[in-house]
Protein backbone atom coordinates (compact mmCIF):
# COMPACT_ATOMS: atom_id res chain seq x y z
CA UNK A 1 0.00 0.00 0.00
CA UNK A 2 2.83 2.40 0.82
CA UNK A 3 4.56 1.72 -2.49
CA UNK A 4 1.31 2.28 -4.35
CA UNK A 5 0.86 5.72 -2.77
CA UNK A 6 4.39 6.70 -3.74
CA UNK A 7 3.74 5.59 -7.32
CA UNK A 8 0.52 7.61 -7.51
CA UNK A 9 2.25 10.76 -6.28
CA UNK A 10 5.09 10.25 -8.75
CA UNK A 11 2.60 9.84 -11.61
CA UNK A 12 0.76 13.05 -10.65
CA UNK A 13 4.00 15.04 -10.51
CA UNK A 14 5.07 13.68 -13.87
CA UNK A 15 1.73 14.55 -15.49
CA UNK A 16 1.77 18.02 -13.93
CA UNK A 17 5.23 18.83 -15.25
CA UNK A 18 4.39 17.38 -18.65
CA UNK A 19 1.15 19.35 -19.08
CA UNK A 20 2.79 22.57 -17.83
CA UNK A 21 5.51 22.29 -20.44
CA UNK A 22 3.07 21.40 -23.22
CA UNK A 23 0.72 24.24 -22.24
CA UNK A 24 3.56 26.79 -22.37
CA UNK A 25 4.68 25.56 -25.76
CA UNK A 26 1.17 25.59 -27.21
CA UNK A 27 0.35 29.01 -25.70
CA UNK A 28 3.55 30.56 -27.06
CA UNK A 29 2.77 29.19 -30.50
CA UNK A 30 -0.83 30.50 -30.39
CA UNK A 31 0.03 33.98 -29.04
CA UNK A 32 3.00 34.44 -31.33
CA UNK A 33 5.84 34.35 -28.75
CA UNK A 34 6.82 33.79 -25.17
CA UNK A 35 6.41 37.44 -24.14
CA UNK A 36 2.86 37.68 -25.48
CA UNK A 37 1.91 34.36 -23.85
CA UNK A 38 3.36 35.41 -20.49
CA UNK A 39 1.42 38.68 -20.65
CA UNK A 40 -1.78 36.83 -21.46
CA UNK A 41 -1.16 34.32 -18.64
CA UNK A 42 -0.62 37.17 -16.16
CA UNK A 43 -3.92 38.76 -17.23
CA UNK A 44 -5.83 35.42 -17.15
CA UNK A 45 -4.31 33.53 -14.24
CA UNK A 46 -7.52 31.82 -13.16
CA UNK A 47 -8.41 30.62 -16.61
CA UNK A 48 -4.92 29.34 -17.24
CA UNK A 49 -4.74 27.32 -14.02
CA UNK A 50 -8.23 25.97 -14.63
CA UNK A 51 -7.22 24.66 -18.05
CA UNK A 52 -4.01 23.25 -16.60
CA UNK A 53 -5.97 21.37 -13.91
CA UNK A 54 -8.35 19.94 -16.50
CA UNK A 55 -5.39 18.69 -18.50
CA UNK A 56 -3.89 17.02 -15.41
CA UNK A 57 -7.13 15.28 -14.56
CA UNK A 58 -7.78 14.22 -18.15
CA UNK A 59 -4.36 12.62 -18.45
CA UNK A 60 -3.58 11.54 -14.91
CA UNK A 61 -6.82 9.72 -14.07
CA UNK A 62 -6.62 7.14 -16.88
CA UNK A 63 -2.89 6.76 -16.32
CA UNK A 64 -3.41 6.19 -12.61
CA UNK A 65 -6.14 3.67 -13.30
CA UNK A 66 -3.92 1.67 -15.65
CA UNK A 67 -1.02 1.84 -13.20
CA UNK A 68 -3.22 0.67 -10.32
CA UNK A 69 -4.52 -2.27 -12.31
CA UNK A 70 -1.01 -3.26 -13.28
CA UNK A 71 0.23 -3.06 -9.69
CA UNK A 72 -2.74 -5.08 -8.44
CA UNK A 73 -2.02 -7.78 -10.98
CA UNK A 74 1.64 -7.87 -9.93
CA UNK A 75 0.72 -8.13 -6.26
CA UNK A 76 -1.73 -10.92 -6.98
CA UNK A 77 0.88 -12.78 -9.02
CA UNK A 78 3.41 -12.33 -6.22
CA UNK A 79 0.98 -13.71 -3.65
CA UNK A 80 0.26 -16.69 -5.86
CA UNK A 81 3.97 -17.37 -6.19
CA UNK A 82 4.37 -17.16 -2.43
CA UNK A 83 1.50 -19.56 -1.87
CA UNK A 84 2.92 -21.93 -4.48
CA UNK A 85 6.37 -21.75 -2.89
CA UNK A 86 4.88 -22.46 0.53
CA UNK A 87 3.03 -25.42 -0.92
CA UNK A 88 6.29 -26.69 -2.38
CA UNK A 89 7.88 -26.28 1.04
CA UNK A 90 5.27 -28.51 2.65
CA UNK A 91 5.72 -31.12 -0.06
CA UNK A 92 9.50 -30.91 0.32
CA UNK A 93 9.19 -31.53 4.07
CA UNK A 94 7.28 -34.73 3.38
CA UNK A 95 9.78 -35.81 0.73
CA UNK A 96 12.69 -35.28 3.13
CA UNK A 97 10.93 -37.59 5.58
CA UNK A 98 10.98 -40.34 2.93
CA UNK A 99 7.54 -39.93 1.34
CA UNK A 100 7.84 -41.29 -2.20
CA UNK A 101 4.57 -39.66 -3.27
CA UNK A 102 5.86 -36.22 -2.23
CA UNK A 103 9.07 -36.83 -4.18
CA UNK A 104 7.03 -37.68 -7.28
CA UNK A 105 5.03 -34.45 -6.87
CA UNK A 106 8.26 -32.46 -6.70
CA UNK A 107 9.43 -34.07 -9.92
CA UNK A 108 6.13 -33.09 -11.57
CA UNK A 109 6.44 -29.48 -10.35
CA UNK A 110 9.67 -29.13 -12.32
CA UNK A 111 7.41 -28.47 -15.34
CA UNK A 112 5.26 -25.84 -13.59
CA UNK A 113 4.61 -22.59 -15.44
CA UNK A 114 5.87 -20.53 -12.50
CA UNK A 115 9.67 -20.29 -12.40
CA UNK A 116 9.64 -19.86 -8.60
CA UNK A 117 7.87 -23.19 -8.21
CA UNK A 118 10.43 -24.83 -10.49
CA UNK A 119 13.35 -23.43 -8.49
CA UNK A 120 11.91 -24.51 -5.17
CA UNK A 121 11.07 -27.98 -6.47
CA UNK A 122 14.58 -28.43 -7.88
CA UNK A 123 16.10 -27.22 -4.63
CA UNK A 124 14.01 -29.70 -2.64
CA UNK A 125 15.01 -32.57 -4.94
CA UNK A 126 18.67 -31.61 -4.52
CA UNK A 127 18.21 -32.00 -0.77
CA UNK A 128 16.36 -35.31 -1.18
CA UNK A 129 19.34 -36.58 -3.23
CA UNK A 130 18.03 -39.93 -4.49
CA UNK A 131 19.31 -41.58 -7.68
CA UNK A 132 15.86 -41.85 -9.31
CA UNK A 133 14.82 -38.29 -8.53
CA UNK A 134 18.25 -36.92 -9.48
CA UNK A 135 17.98 -38.52 -12.91
CA UNK A 136 14.63 -36.81 -13.61
CA UNK A 137 15.92 -33.57 -12.11
CA UNK A 138 18.95 -33.42 -14.40
CA UNK A 139 16.90 -34.34 -17.45
CA UNK A 140 14.21 -31.69 -16.91
CA UNK A 141 16.55 -28.90 -15.83
CA UNK A 142 18.62 -29.43 -18.98
CA UNK A 143 15.55 -28.36 -21.05
CA UNK A 144 14.90 -25.15 -19.10
CA UNK A 145 15.47 -21.78 -20.78
CA UNK A 146 18.84 -20.12 -20.23
CA UNK A 147 17.56 -17.43 -17.87
CA UNK A 148 15.94 -20.06 -15.63
CA UNK A 149 19.15 -22.10 -15.59
CA UNK A 150 21.08 -19.01 -14.54
CA UNK A 151 18.58 -18.35 -11.75
CA UNK A 152 18.84 -21.99 -10.67
CA UNK A 153 22.64 -21.66 -10.47
CA UNK A 154 22.18 -18.70 -8.15
CA UNK A 155 19.80 -20.72 -5.98
CA UNK A 156 22.30 -23.57 -5.75
CA UNK A 157 25.15 -21.17 -4.95
CA UNK A 158 23.23 -19.69 -2.03
CA UNK A 159 22.49 -23.19 -0.69
CA UNK A 160 26.21 -23.83 0.02
CA UNK A 161 25.45 -27.52 0.29
CA UNK A 162 27.60 -30.39 -0.96
CA UNK A 163 24.53 -32.10 -2.40
CA UNK A 164 24.16 -29.23 -4.90
CA UNK A 165 27.48 -30.08 -6.57
CA UNK A 166 25.93 -32.81 -8.73
CA UNK A 167 23.49 -30.46 -10.43
CA UNK A 168 26.13 -27.72 -10.65
CA UNK A 169 28.50 -30.09 -12.45
CA UNK A 170 25.78 -30.80 -14.97
CA UNK A 171 25.06 -27.09 -15.46
CA UNK A 172 28.80 -26.37 -15.77
CA UNK A 173 28.70 -28.35 -19.06
CA UNK A 174 25.77 -26.36 -20.46
CA UNK A 175 26.04 -24.93 -23.96
CA UNK A 176 25.32 -21.41 -22.71
CA UNK A 177 28.58 -19.74 -21.63
CA UNK A 178 26.75 -17.64 -19.04
CA UNK A 179 25.22 -20.69 -17.39
CA UNK A 180 28.41 -22.76 -17.50
CA UNK A 181 30.58 -19.94 -16.13
CA UNK A 182 28.17 -19.25 -13.29
CA UNK A 183 28.01 -22.96 -12.44
CA UNK A 184 31.82 -23.23 -12.36
CA UNK A 185 32.06 -20.24 -10.06
CA UNK A 186 29.43 -21.74 -7.79
CA UNK A 187 31.34 -25.04 -7.77
CA UNK A 188 34.49 -23.24 -6.68
CA UNK A 189 32.62 -21.57 -3.82
CA UNK A 190 31.06 -24.87 -2.80
CA UNK A 191 34.48 -26.53 -2.82
CA UNK A 192 35.81 -23.85 -0.49
CA UNK A 193 32.85 -24.39 1.76
CA UNK A 194 33.47 -28.13 1.73
CA UNK A 195 37.13 -27.57 2.67
CA UNK A 196 36.09 -25.36 5.55
CA UNK A 197 33.59 -27.96 6.75
CA UNK A 198 36.21 -30.72 6.47
CA UNK A 199 38.62 -28.68 8.58
CA UNK A 200 35.91 -28.04 11.15
CA UNK A 201 34.97 -31.73 11.30
CA UNK A 202 38.62 -32.76 11.66
CA UNK A 203 39.15 -30.25 14.45
CA UNK A 204 36.05 -31.49 16.25
CA UNK A 205 37.32 -35.08 15.99
CA UNK A 206 40.71 -34.11 17.38
CA UNK A 207 39.09 -32.29 20.28
CA UNK A 208 36.85 -35.29 21.02
CA UNK A 209 39.85 -37.67 20.93
CA UNK A 210 41.77 -35.37 23.28
CA UNK A 211 38.83 -35.31 25.70
CA UNK A 212 38.59 -39.10 25.65
CA UNK A 213 42.34 -39.47 26.28
CA UNK A 214 42.14 -37.02 29.16
CA UNK A 215 39.22 -38.96 30.66
CA UNK A 216 41.16 -42.24 30.41
CA UNK A 217 44.23 -40.67 31.99
CA UNK A 218 42.16 -39.38 34.88
CA UNK A 219 40.48 -42.76 35.30
CA UNK A 220 43.90 -44.47 35.52
CA UNK A 221 45.25 -41.85 37.86
CA UNK A 222 42.34 -42.07 40.29
CA UNK A 223 43.25 -45.44 42.00
CA UNK A 224 46.86 -44.35 42.56
CA UNK A 225 45.65 -41.08 43.97
CA UNK A 226 43.36 -42.93 46.37
CA UNK A 227 46.23 -45.20 47.49
CA UNK A 228 48.52 -42.25 48.09
CA UNK A 229 45.77 -40.55 50.03
CA UNK A 230 45.41 -43.64 52.25
CA UNK A 231 49.17 -43.72 52.84
CA UNK A 232 49.16 -40.06 53.78
CA UNK A 233 46.26 -40.67 56.18
CA UNK A 234 48.12 -43.55 57.84
CA UNK A 235 51.27 -41.45 58.16
CA UNK A 236 49.35 -38.60 59.75
CA UNK A 237 47.72 -41.01 62.20
CA UNK A 238 51.13 -42.47 63.13
CA UNK A 239 52.54 -39.00 63.75
CA UNK A 240 49.62 -37.95 65.89
CA UNK A 241 49.78 -41.17 68.09
CA UNK A 242 51.91 -40.51 71.29
CA UNK A 243 55.10 -42.63 71.57
CA UNK A 244 55.65 -45.03 74.55
CA UNK A 245 58.09 -43.71 77.20
CA UNK A 246 61.54 -45.34 77.09
CA UNK A 247 63.05 -46.92 80.26
CA UNK A 248 66.02 -44.95 81.48
CA UNK A 249 68.88 -46.61 83.41
CA UNK A 250 69.80 -45.06 86.80
CA UNK A 251 72.72 -42.74 86.64
CA UNK A 252 75.92 -44.10 88.21
CA UNK A 253 77.68 -41.91 90.69
CA UNK A 254 81.39 -41.75 90.04
CA UNK A 255 83.59 -43.21 92.81
CA UNK A 256 86.76 -41.51 93.87
CA UNK A 257 89.72 -43.85 93.71
CA UNK A 258 92.21 -43.67 96.66
CA UNK A 259 95.42 -41.95 96.00
CA UNK A 260 98.23 -44.45 95.93
CA UNK A 261 101.61 -45.03 94.51
CA UNK A 262 100.30 -46.21 91.15
CA UNK A 263 98.18 -43.14 90.72
CA UNK A 264 101.04 -40.91 91.54
CA UNK A 265 103.28 -42.79 89.13
CA UNK A 266 100.75 -42.31 86.36
CA UNK A 267 100.54 -38.67 87.11
CA UNK A 268 104.29 -38.49 87.26
CA UNK A 269 104.60 -39.84 83.75
CA UNK A 270 102.88 -36.73 82.54
CA UNK A 271 105.32 -34.43 84.24
CA UNK A 272 108.39 -33.10 82.56
CA UNK A 273 111.77 -34.76 83.01
CA UNK A 274 112.95 -31.84 85.15
CA UNK A 275 110.43 -32.67 87.88
CA UNK A 276 111.09 -36.44 87.95
CA UNK A 277 113.41 -36.19 90.98
CA UNK A 278 110.95 -34.15 92.95
CA UNK A 279 108.21 -36.69 92.29
CA UNK A 280 110.37 -39.57 93.43
CA UNK A 281 111.22 -37.84 96.73
CA UNK A 282 107.50 -37.28 97.33
CA UNK A 283 106.73 -40.97 96.78
CA UNK A 284 109.44 -42.09 99.22
CA UNK A 285 108.17 -39.68 101.84
CA UNK A 286 104.64 -41.05 101.54
CA UNK A 287 105.79 -44.70 101.88
CA UNK A 288 107.85 -44.10 105.02
CA UNK A 289 105.33 -41.93 106.75
CA UNK A 290 102.41 -44.34 106.36
CA UNK A 291 98.84 -43.35 107.14
CA UNK A 292 98.11 -40.27 109.21
CA UNK A 293 97.70 -40.96 112.98
CA UNK A 294 94.15 -40.69 114.32
CA UNK A 295 93.57 -37.76 116.62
Amino acid sequence: MKNRSVVFVAVLLFVALLTWSVSNLVGSAVKGGNEEFRQWRAENVGAYYFMWGVEIVAIAVPLLWVTGRRMSAQEKEHEEKLLAARGVGRIAAKALRGDEGATAKLVGLLDDREPVVRYQSARALVLVDKPESNKELFRKVSYWPGDQKTAMVEVLRKMKDMRARKLLKMLAQDRSPIVSRGARNALAMTSGRATDMADIVARRKREAAAREAEAERRAKKKPSAEASAEQQTAAVAAVEQPAAPKATAPAETPTKAPVGVETIEVEASKVDAADVDAVKETVETVETAGPDPEP
